[in-house]
């Protein structure tokens, strides 16, 4: 069963107008990216404001049906970073009935691996001076998961803005034409920021959640300890059943939002990353 290019992009669309949407609950929270290197487990170095993040929730709809619209999206500043350029985004609609997903849309993007990049730049014959993303669209139903995933190489920061990057990875990922077997499942499937939600709003201190991204299945399970400071750590371990993977997370909560103070996790062995509440 094929879904319309049209009712995935009407889900997504909601996801870039959150701000101008008045009905229902909206959190907003800005970050301070930090970035620590390690060697053999002893931290070497750490650099403060090497970037800027952000987390969105917005929820509305009645008791037993609910809309909930989430989006997490960070990237470095090249001048306080060395040079690097990294960012991502993950954008998520999620349609709840009775505390289990009905429907799901997601969309998101990543800076391109090394080994993924290279192709891309030699393709686009901008080996230098660019940028390459690995960027996944995908929908989710009753039974079934339909996923699309593209490359896409821009001219090193020729974008304003987050939401300036996401618009241009947009646009060229509607132009493309590839797309991805369905993959078919019981119910339906749940996607990560939906399962990291869900893990938050727990009252168990231990718990285990299933999601789908990209064709892949994951494990998410996740520990809650109550600190000193009266904050929970939440650690999450994901498991990526299809690779082999396995990563780690942390948030830390306070007893009065659902969203993260503070976020730690690790991209690489060697570097940290912490993202901190910024007061606005």
């Amino acid at each position: 069963m094929r879904v319309s290019r049209r009712k995935i992009l009407l889900g997504l669309a909601g996801l870039t107008c959150l701000t101008r949407v008045s009905a229902g609950a909206v959190q907003k929270r800005r970050y301070r990216v930090d970035a620590t290197v390690s060697m053999l487990g002893a931290p070497l170095m750490t650099r403060q404001n090497v970037g800027t993040a952000f987390v969105l929730l917005h929820e509305s709809g009645e008791a037993d049906r609910r809309t909930l619209r989430l989006h997490f999206a960070g990237g470095s500043n090249p001048e306080r970073a060395h040079g690097v350029v990294y960012a991502g985004s993950t954008e998520e609609y999620v349609v709840e009935r009775c505390s289990a997903p009905q429907e799901a849309t997601y969309f998101g993007f990543i800076t391109a691996p090394e080994d993924e990049a290279q192709p891309i730049r030699r393709a686009a014959f901008e080996r230098k001076n660019s940028c390459s993303f690995v960027a996944v669209e995908g929908q989710h139903e009753s039974g079934c998961a339909h996923r699309k995933r593209v490359c896409i190489a821009l001219p090193t920061q020729t974008w304003r803005d987050m939401p300036d990057l996401i618009e241009q990875i947009r646009s060229r990922f509607a132009a493309t034409t590839v797309t991805y077997p369905d993959l078919y499942y019981p119910g339906v499937p749940a996607t990560f920021l939906y399962s990291t939600l869900s893990a938050i709003r727990s009252g168990q201190s231990r718990s285990s959640w299933t999601y789908i991204h990209n064709g892949h299945s994951f494990r998410l399970d996740c520990e809650k300890a109550r600190e000193t400071s009266g904050n929970t750590r939440l650690t999450g371990h994901i498991y990526d059943q299809v690779s082999k993977r396995a990563s780690t997370f942390r948030l830390w909560l306070e007893a009065d939002s659902d969203l993260p103070t503070r976020i730690e996790f690790q991209p690489r062995s060697y570097l940290r990353i912490t993202l901190e509440r910024e007061e606005s």
